[in-house]
């Protein structure tokens, strides 16, 4: 008699499970807040001026249809190049843009768009020299999700008519809402 009580049971509490199992699958996803660290190899006019760009920046997923509408904030720091002297180079890219999911095991292709204003700052024989503008960006990459993981690459570009280079970034999802 036990035993038959104990079979119903379980048999029970696995069905509970299943239906658990089939509604958190249908449940919408949720909003994301990230944090990305970014490496840049700058190619072309871009890299004759710097080797290497590596930041930081802030990430919002909002999904909508079939994929996320993205936005991000960020700051990234340029070694220059030593032909150039003593200068610094700090970009800060605000963008928009769309992740759409490819593949059910975590693959993505991802394009945003935006402003990217840019900060130089150099010594010369008259004193230390800075410049400020604003330039129209845009990122296009392809990544891997795995749970709280955001791992992509492909083109950066701060300035779409002058500048592009070769972006990785590396991210964590620490919020969802």
């Amino acid at each position: 008699m036990k035993t038959a009580i104990t079979l119903a049971l379980l048999a029970s509490a696995s069905t509970a499970l299943a239906d658990e199992a089939s509604v958190s699958a249908t449940a919408p996803a949720p909003k994301t807040i990230a944090v990305d660290a970014l490496g840049i190899v700058p190619v072309g006019d871009y890299g004759e001026v710097a080797t290497l760009g590596v930041g930081v920046s802030a990430r919002l997923e909002v999904p909508m249809d079939r994929g996320f509408v993205t936005g991000r904030l960020g700051g990234i720091f340029h070694a220059m190049d030593d032909r150039v002297g003593d200068a610094s180079w700090m970009l800060f890219p605000i963008y928009a843009g769309y992740r759409y999911p490819v593949h059910a095991n975590g693959t993505y292709v991802a394009g945003e768009l935006g402003l990217t204003y840019s900060r130089v700052s150099m010594e010369t024989a008259f004193g230390k020299m800075s410049d400020s503008t604003t330039e129209v960006g845009l990122a296009l990459t392809a990544g891997m999700r795995r749970g709280a993981l955001d791992v992509r690459g492909g083109l950066f570009a701060p300035s779409i008519d002058d500048a592009w280079g070769l972006i990785l970034s590396a991210g964590y999802d620490f919020a969802s809402f």
